[in-house]
């Protein structure tokens, strides 16, 4: 099977760029936590800028329905299939993916732990919610869905957001977070991929990410 590559318009080139440049930008600019709530609320503004400025690429620039990007009403489906990954995130890719980082000897990523343990619960619980949900939009939601169109193939636009979405965490977590974010990531990817339901990943990544944030707080 031949892989039917299409031209992109600017307005989408500019998208790609943003959606999976924008964040690892902020992880690079932000490499030491804030130590205020003047910065803690820059932070997260930061985080919640990119993402609305994503949906407003999408529907003013693109002048595209957000179904183009996997957001959709929700469904009673939409809350089950999020439990399911929240449980299988928690309760098999986190115990399965510590065992590989220390198995490969890989770098822990216990500098990032170090970072964030002393931060504010409520601050962590905020920055779990809206990382995750902007992640899922630039990556899973934006980004899968407009490789997808290039290629002609959604899951060749899939596998290629994964690897960025993994790159994206190592100037903070190190080689070992890079690792795990990648198996935690295939199931995101993976679900989107057959269901395209991006609430539903919107829901999973941010509970995962705000119980483990709160798990290393002090």
């Amino acid at each position: 099977m031949t892989m039917r590559i299409q031209s992109l318009p600017i307005q989408t080139t500019v998208g790609l760029i943003f959606a999976l440049g924008s964040l690892p930008c902020l992880t690079l600019l932000q490499r030491t936590p804030p130590d205020s709530w003047f910065g803690y609320t820059i932070g997260l503004f930061s985080l919640t800028l990119v993402g609305s400025c994503v949906l407003a690429l999408v529907l003013w620039w693109e002048r595209l329905p957000l179904t183009s990007i996997g957001l959709k009403p929700p469904t009673i489906g939409t809350v089950i299939w999020g439990l399911v990954m929240v449980c299988i995130q928690l309760y098999v890719i986190t115990p399965v993916g510590t065992i590989w980082v220390t198995a490969l000897e890989l770098p822990s990523f216990n500098a990032g732990i170090d970072k964030l343990q002393d931060l504010p619960r409520t601050y962590l619980l905020a920055l779990g919610v809206i990382s995750g949900c902007v992640e899922e939009l630039c990556y899973r939601g934006y980004a899968t869905e407009r490789l997808g169109t290039f290629t002609g193939k959604l899951a060749f636009g899939g596998c290629i957001t994964l690897m960025a979405f993994a790159l994206s965490h190592l100037p903070f977590w190190g080689l070992g977070g890079v690792f795990f974010t990648l198996l935690g990531g295939s199931l995101f990817t993976l679900f989107y991929l057959w269901q395209r339901d991006l609430l539903a990943n919107m829901l999973a990544h941010a509970a995962v990410a705000s119980i483990q944030l709160l798990s290393i707080s002090g």
